[in-house]
C-alpha cells in the first residue's frame, strides 16, 4: 500500500494521523498486560463513558477528523481495528508502524479536470502570454458556456496547478529554468588559483573615446577567483576581443598565479585559436584547463555575474552617463543631448570622463571591491568592529596562502614571453608574413619552406619572436618595408582598422537602404525587346506615342550593395573599367589585410589576383 510522504500532507491530515498513532500507543501499552482485544474495549469504553485521561480524550476528536464532531463523537471498535489494519499494511523494514498510512483520505485532493480544460490551456500557455480573460473569450463559445462564468471555474482551475507548470509554454525553458530549483556549487574546498572565471561587461555608462573623444561605453573584462572571490584581473578594450580577454589573464597570473581551471563562456573572446589553438594558443602554453558553461546558462557563472553589479555597475551609477535600467529617463535623455552638443562644438564634453581618469576609477574600484567584506566568505573577529564580520577577498586569499595555497607564479620576463600571442606561418626565404607585414632574419635562411611560430607584442610591430615547432627560440626577425606599408600596423592597430572598416561598410548597407526607400529601387524591364522601326511602321499615332513610351531606355542599376569585404573585392576585379576614387583606398587596404592573404590561393585560381599595375585601371570618381 503507498503511503503518502510527510510533505504531500496538509497540516490537518499530519494532526490527525499523529493523534491516530498516539491512540493506537495506548492501546499497544496496555496490550502488554490484558491482551489487544481487550486493552481496544478499556479504550473504547473509557472514551464513552468520558472517563480518558486528558491527554487522550483531547486526541479523540482530532482522530475522528470529522467536521463539527467535537464533544459528540467517540471510538469505536471497529474504527480502532481499522487505524490496526492500516499500519498492519504499511510497517517499515524493523516492524514499526508508518504514522502517514493513519492520514485520512483529502476529499478535496482530487482535480477533476473540466473538459475545457486542455482548449484551455493551448491558448492560455502561449509565449505571447495572453490574459485569462482573453483565453476563456476564445474557447467559451465552442462549449456553450457564459464567458463569465467559464472565467470564474477557468481561475479556480489555474489554482490548482502548481506554479512552475502553469507557466510552461508560457516562458521558454531558459526563462523556465529561473523558477526551477537549482544547485548551489561549494566553493569552500577550492584553493586560492584552482579556479578562475572570467567574463566581459559592456560599461552602463559613456565616458570618451580615446582617440574622438566622443561618447562610447568601454567593455571591461574581469576574472575573479572562485574560492576567494578576489578580483585577479581585469582589462579595458573598444570592444570584447580575444586580446581584452589575454590582457586581463596576463593581469591574473602575474597578480595570483596561473589557474588550473579557466571557467568562461562560449563568447568569441574566450572560443579562439589565440586561447585553444594547440601549441600556440594560451591553455596549453601556461598549461591550465580552460572549460565552458552551458550556452544561455549564466547562473553556472553566478560569482562572475554578482562581480559585475558589484564592481562594474555600481561604479556606472556614479557617473552622470549612467544608462542602466534603473535611471531616470528624463535626466538620461538631457545627458545624452548635452554631451552630443557639447562634443559637436568644441570636441569634448564636461560630462565625459577622460579616457585615462577613467582607467584610474575603473581600478579604484577593483581595489574597493578587494578590500570589502564579502558575505560568501567565512567570518573572522574584526577588534576594530569589536565584533564578527566576513572576510574581504584579500584576507580570504591571503589566509589561503598562508593555509597551503600552491600558487603557480610567473616572473615578469616569463610573462613578457608567455603572454606573446604565436601565429604558425611558414618561412619563405628569410621571411615571414602576419598581419600583411614581412619580417626578415637571415637565421631564418635555412628554414625556407618550413612552418614556425612567430610570437607578436599586441602593442609594437616593431619586431616578431620567431621558434620552432619544438618551441625552440630561433631569432627576432625585424620589420622590413618592401613589400607592404612603409609604417608596419600591430595586432591593435590592425583589430582597429578592421573593426573601422566593418562600421563603415554596415553604414553603406544602411545609406542604400534608406536611398531606396526614399526614391525606390531602380525599374529594370526583363526579357522585354525594345520595338524597332519596322515592328512600329503603319500605326496610328496614338500608338507610336504609347511605343516611344515604352521604348524609353532603363536607367542601368547601381553597383551591388557588398555585404563582404571579399565580395566587393571579386566584383571589383571583374569590372576594372567601373572603378572610382574610393575604389582605390579599398583595393590598396583590402589586399594588404589578413582576409586577402587568407584567400589569396582562390583569388588566384579565379583570375582575379591582384596586379601591381592594376590601380592604373582606376578613373576619377
Amino acid at each position: 500500500m503507498p503511503v503518502a510522504s510527510s510533505g504531500a500532507l496538509k497540516d490537518w491530515q499530519k494532526r490527525t494521523a499523529e493523534a491516530r498513532a498516539a491512540l493506537l500507543a495506548e492501546v499497544d501499552r496496555v496490550a502488554q498486560l490484558v491482551g489487544r482485544e481487550k486493552a481496544i474495549m478499556k479504550l473504547v469504553i473509557m472514551a464513552q463513558e468520558g472517563s480518558l485521561p486528558d491527554h487522550l480524550a483531547n486526541l479523540v476528536p482530532v482522530a475522528n477528523a470529522k467536521a463539527g464532531s467535537s464533544g459528540k463523537r467517540t471510538l469505536s471498535r471497529r474504527t480502532i481495528h481499522r487505524w490496526i489494519a492500516d499500519t498492519n499494511q504499511a510497517k517499515t523494514a524493523d516492524g514499526r508502524r508508518q504514522v502517514n498510512a493513519l492520514a485520512p483520505k483529502d476529499a478535496h485532493s482530487k482535480v477533476d479536470v473540466p473538459e475545457w480544460a486542455a482548449d484551455l490551456l493551448a491558448v492560455y500557455q502561449t509565449p505571447q502570454k495572453p490574459s485569462l480573460a482573453f483565453a476563456v473569450e476564445q474557447i467559451a463559445p465552442a462549449f456553450g458556456i457564459d464567458p463569465t462564468q467559464l472565467y470564474h471555474r477557468a481561475r479556480r482551475f489555474l489554482g490548482k496547478m502548481g506554479n512552475v507548470e502553469l507557466q510552461r509554454g508560457r516562458m521558454g525553458s531558459r526563462d523556465l529554468s529561473n523558477i526551477k530549483p537549482f544547485i548551489r556549487r561549494d566553493s569552500s574546498v577550492l584553493w586560492p588559483s584552482d579556479v578562475y572565471t572570467a567574463d566581459g561587461h559592456t560599461f552602463d555608462a559613456e565616458v570618451a573615446h580615446p582617440a574622438h573623444g566622443r561618447p562610447f561605453r568601454p567593455e571591461m573584462t574581469g576574472v575573479v577567483d572562485v574560492a576567494t572571490r578576489k578580483y585577479v584581473g581585469w582589462s579595458v578594450d573598444l570592444a570584447e576581443s580575444g586580446l581584452a580577454v589575454l590582457d586581463a589573464l596576463r593581469r591574473a597570473c602575474e597578480v595570483g598565479g596561473i589557474p588550473a581551471l579557466f571557467y568562461v563562456d562560449n563568447g568569441s573572446g574566450y572560443h579562439n585559436a589565440l586561447m585553444a589553438a594547440p601549441g600556440v594558443g594560451m591553455e596549453s602554453r601556461l598549461g591550465f584547463q580552460k572549460t565552458h558553461s552551458i550556452a544561455y546558462n549564466s547562473k553556472a557563472r553566478g560569482i562572475m555575474e554578482r562581480s559585475h553589479q558589484t564592481v562594474w555597475v555600481s561604479a556606472a551609477k556614479e557617473l552622470p552617463t549612467y544608462i542602466g535600467a534603473t535611471m531616470d529617463r528624463q535626466a538620461m535623455q538631457k545627458v545624452h543631448k548635452l554631451t552630443r552638443k557639447e562634443v559637436a562644438h568644441t570636441g569634448r564634453s564636461k560630462y565625459l570622463m577622460p579616457f585615462n581618469d577613467f582607467l584610474k576609477f575603473a581600478n579604484d574600484h577593483v581595489d574597493a571591491y578587494n578590500n570589502r567584506p564579502h558575505r560568501a566568505l567565512p567570518k573572522v573577529f574584526d577588534p576594530e568592529l569589536g565584533r564578527k564580520r566576513h572576510m574581504t577577498p584579500n584576507e580570504a586569499w591571503d589566509q589561503g596562502v598562508k593555509d597551503g595555497a600552491q600558487l603557480v607564479t610567473i616572473t615578469e620576463d616569463e610573462s613578457r614571453d608567455l603572454f606573446r600571442p604565436q601565429r604558425e606561418v611558414k618561412t619563405l626565404r628569410g621571411e615571414v608574413r602576419l598581419f600583411g607585414n614581412l619580417y626578415f632574419a637571415h637565421a631564418l635562411q635555412e628554414y625556407h619552406g618550413d612552418v614556425v611560430r612567430v610570437g607578436y607584442d599586441v602593442h609594437n610591430a616593431d619586431q616578431v619572436w620567431v621558434y620552432d615547432h619544438k618551441d625552440r627560440f630561433i631569432c627576432n626577425a625585424g620589420f622590413e618595408a618592401n613589400k607592404r606599408a612603409y609604417f608596419a600596423e600591430s595586432a591593435m592597430e590592425v583589430a582597429a582598422r578592421k573593426r573601422a572598416a566593418a562600421r563603415l561598410q554596415r553604414l553603406d548597407v544602411k545609406r542604400q537602404e534608406v536611398h531606396d526607400e526614399l526614391h525606390g529601387a531602380p525599374l529594370v524591364l526583363e526579357n522585354a525587346p525594345s520595338p524597332t522601326l519596322q515592328d512600329i511602321t503603319g500605326v496610328s499615332s496614338l500608338q507610336m506615342l504609347d511605343v516611344e513610351l515604352l521604348a524609353v531606355p532603363v536607367e542601368a542599376p547601381t553597383r551591388p550593395i557588398f555585404m563582404l569585404e571579399s565580395d566587393r573585392y571579386e566584383w571589383l576585379m571583374q569590372h576594372q573599367g567601373e572603378w572610382n576614387a574610393n575604389d582605390r583606398q579599398f583595393l590598396e587596404q583590402f589586399v594588404a589585410s589578413d582576409i586577402y592573404e587568407s584567400l589569396q590561393e582562390r583569388f588566384e585560381c579565379l583570375g582575379l589576383g591582384w596586379q601591381p599595375g592594376a590601380t592604373n585601371a582606376v578613373r576619377a570618381g
